[in-house]
């Protein structure tokens, strides 16, 4: 693999990233109203098709980059594989963002539904 396409594929990564996470700090689940217990159901799978979207983006990302590294120069493997690194850590935090978005999700609801004490 030529320096040329080197550049662009990394490149081309990079901003695939960034993409990403834009895309993903972009999005805000609807605020939870009063209404029947349907609203934190939908409000979860609104969340659970954001990171599925955003899942599917990464997978491909690393789908890419492992086929570069494959088919790369020795000298240019070690930075592929950087590049693919912060692929996955760009994933790991993803799956902690929807763990804390469910949480905060539920922890809304059940503290929307506690009757207040008037004091």
């Amino acid at each position: 693999m030529n320096s040329k396409t080197f550049r662009i594929l990394l490149g081309s990564l990079a901003l695939g990233l960034a993409a990403v996470s834009a895309s993903a700090q972009s999005t805000t689940p609807p605020p939870m109203t009063g209404g029947p217990q349907g609203v934190l159901g939908a409000q979860l799978r609104q969340i659970m098709s954001d990171h599925r979207d955003t899942t599917k983006a990464l997978l491909e990302q690393r789908k890419a980059a492992l086929e570069a590294i494959k088919n790369a120069a020795p000298a240019d493997r070690e930075a592929l594989k950087a590049a693919l690194r912060d692929v996955m850590r760009q994933h790991q935090q993803n799956q902690r963002e929807l763990a804390k978005s469910i949480r905060d999700a539920i922890k809304a609801r059940r503290d929307q539904q506690r009757p207040t004490s008037g004091g």
